[in-house]
């Protein structure tokens, strides 16, 4: 445009690398695993932390759901995984709500055993949810698992980046999400 040579080589952006989080990428299966027929049919659903410094609301863990059709994020900061399944029951009726009718049918999940409690148990038949349990050390297979990774990542070079003080970091990840 201005007749300026390009560089041979672009410089490496050094926020960049040092978000990173993982060694080795997360290896790559025929997508999608978990194939969703509609909007909210299929939750995928992890939690990331306990942090170590909480957030200025006084929560160190990153609650997270992923439609698996439009891979839409629902995240929310939570100061415990004791109460998910209450959480789980707030999830589906909004979403009933938002669409009209029951729609989740599915929710995918690793195999933490808040997932597998009685109460979340209790929760799941009351609505005709099917929880679908992932094989242990697969986080491969897990999509909110990929999703938590990015969210990481962007999280971290936004605090890098604006030198940020770490109790910023919960609401970092919230506008990363």
């Amino acid at each position: 445009m201005y007749e300026i040579p390009q560089p041979q080589h672009f410089p490496k952006c050094n926020i960049c690398l040092q978000a990173k989080s993982k060694r080795h990428a997360l290896t790559t299966r025929a997508w999608p695993l978990h194939d969703a027929p509609s909007p909210g049919y299929a939750i995928a659903w992890d939690h990331s932390g306990a942090y170590r410094h909480r957030t200025w609301g006084g929560h160190s863990i990153l609650s997270l759901k992923v439609d698996l059709f439009s891979l839409k994020l629902f995240a929310k900061l939570v100061a415990t995984t004791a109460n998910c399944h209450l959480e789980w029951e707030s999830f589906i009726k909004i979403t009933g709500t938002h669409f009209g009718h029951p729609t989740i049918s599915r929710f995918v999940t690793d195999n933490a055993p808040y997932f597998d409690s009685n109460a979340m148990r209790e929760v799941n038949n009351r609505h005709g949810v099917v929880h679908v349990p992932l094989p242990s050390y697969t986080q491969e297979l897990n999509p909110a698992e990929r999703q938590l990774a990015i969210v990481h990542q962007v999280c971290r070079a936004n605090m890098l980046q604006s030198n940020a003080p770490t109790a910023a970091s919960g609401e970092c990840l919230m506008a990363a999400c």
